[in-house]
């Protein structure tokens, strides 16, 4: 009887879970090249140093300023403060309650959705925000989720 419970749980939360096929099939090639650019970087500098080496800090240019910081990459990295478990939970389900209301609007629509913004992110930490308006004025956030349709191009440093 707890199998079947545990069964239908589980095809529940696959349900629940559920990415529209136009969110799924989507292939953010700016949000790839930013990830892959990083995951480089800190491979050279691990495969360079043979102590831990620092995570390597991106430079985004984007249409408003210059956005530092390191990508989250590993949502299920181990020693994790409880500030950076919060924020991965909360991307991770703010992402799923996305999905939801995306299959729901889909579903409304008949699987014929308009769609309209439809760009990847990616999630910073340790951020820092230069406005081309006012260079003297820095902003420090410590999280960001950074639409990819705002990124111009990028640099990493360490």
């Amino acid at each position: 009887m707890a199998e079947k419970e545990d069964v239908q749980t589980q095809e529940q939360e696959e349900q629940e879970l559920e990415v529209p096929a136009f969110i799924d099939e989507r292939i953010d090639v700016k949000a790839a090249t930013v990830v892959s650019m990083q995951a480089v970087m800190q491979g050279i500098l691990e495969e360079n140093d043979e102590e831990a080496s620092p995570p390597v800090r991106c430079s985004l240019l984007t249409s408003f300023g210059i956005v530092e910081g390191t990508l989250v990459t590993d949502l299920e990295r181990d020693g994790a403060s409880q500030e950076q478990r919060y924020v991965v939970e909360l991307y991770q389900r703010s992402i799923d309650v996305r999905n939801d209301e995306l299959q729901k609007t889909e579903d409304e629509m008949e699987n014929e959705p308009i769609i309209v913004n439809n760009v990847g992110a990616i999630l910073m930490e340790n951020v820092t925000i230069t406005p081309y308006s006012n260079p003297e004025h820095k902003l420090r956030v410590g999280h960001l989720y950074l639409f990819s349709d705002q990124i111009a191009g990028l640099t990493a440093t360490v």
